[in-house]
C-alpha cells in the first residue's frame, strides 16, 4: 500500500522553522528549503493519489467477484482525504513563497537605502531631505482642498516642490498619501499640490 505524510506535521515544521530563524537570509534560505521539500512532497502526494485512483478501477473491476464494497469505500474515503491534503498544502506553499518574496523585497529595498546613505556621505551631501526622508505612518486630511496638479521632474523634492508653489511638505504628503518621498515620489508621477490662500 502507498505510504502518506501527515500534511499537518510538513505545515508545523514549515512554520516553526521560519518562526525560530532570526537571520533574514538564513531564514529565506531555510524557507526556500522547505518550499521545495514541500513541492516535492505535493508531487509524491500526486503519485501516491494517481496509485490509489488506479487501486480503485482495479477494485472496481474486481467488485463482482470480491465483494469488497468497504475497501472500495474507504480508499475512495482516503482518495477525498489526501486530495483536501494536498490542496492545503498547494495554499500553505503558495503563501509561504509569497512571504519569501515580500521578505527579499524588503531586505533589498533596506540595502538600497543603506547603499544611498554611503554614496550620499561619501559625496559630501549636506541635503537633509536626502539623508533623512520625512517618512508619515498616518496622513491627515487637514491641508487645503485647493490646489494644482504637478508632474514630477528629475532631481524633485517635496521640500522644493512645496517652496515653488508656496505650499507645505506636510499638506503635499496628505493629499498624494507620500509615505516616504525618497521612494514614493516618482519622476513622472502628477501630484496635487494644495495651495494656502495666504
Amino acid at each position: 500500500m502507498h505510504l502518506v505524510f501527515p500534511v499537518s506535521l510538513l505545515l508545523c515544521f514549515l512554520f516553526s522553522s521560519v518562526c525560530v530563524s532570526g537571520n533574514l537570509s538564513a531564514q529565506n534560505q531555510e524557507a526556500r528549503a522547505l518550499v521545495a521539500d514541500l513541492s516535492q512532497d505535493i508531487a509524491l502526494m500526486d503519485r501516491q493519489i494517481r496509485g490509489l485512483k488506479l487501486d480503485i478501477e482495479i477494485l472496481k473491476d474486481n467488485q463482482a467477484e470480491t465483494g469488497k464494497q468497504s475497501s472500495l469505500r474507504a480508499l475512495e474515503m482516503k482518495l477525498n482525504q489526501m486530495s483536501n491534503d494536498l490542496n492545503t498544502l498547494k495554499i500553505a506553499v503558495s503563501t509561504q513563497e509569497s512571504r519569501i518574496k515580500q521578505a527579499v523585497l524588503d531586505e533589498v529595498a533596506k540595502q538600497m537605502d543603506v547603499y544611498v546613505s554611503n554614496i550620499n556621505n561619501q559625496l559630501g551631501f549636506t541635503d537633509n531631505s536626502a539623508k533623512k526622508p520625512e517618512v508619515k505612518e498616518e496622513f491627515s486630511d487637514d491641508y487645503p482642498k485647493s490646489g494644482v496638479s504637478y508632474e514630477v521632474q528629475p532631481g524633485d523634492t517635496l521640500s522644493q516642490i512645496a517652496v515653488q508653489f508656496g505650499s507645505r511638505v506636510e499638506y503635499i504628503q496628505d493629499a498624494n498619501q507620500i509615505n516616504n518621498p525618497a521612494r514614493d515620489l516618482r519622476v513622472g508621477d502628477i501630484i496635487f499640490i494644495p495651495l494656502t490662500d495666504e
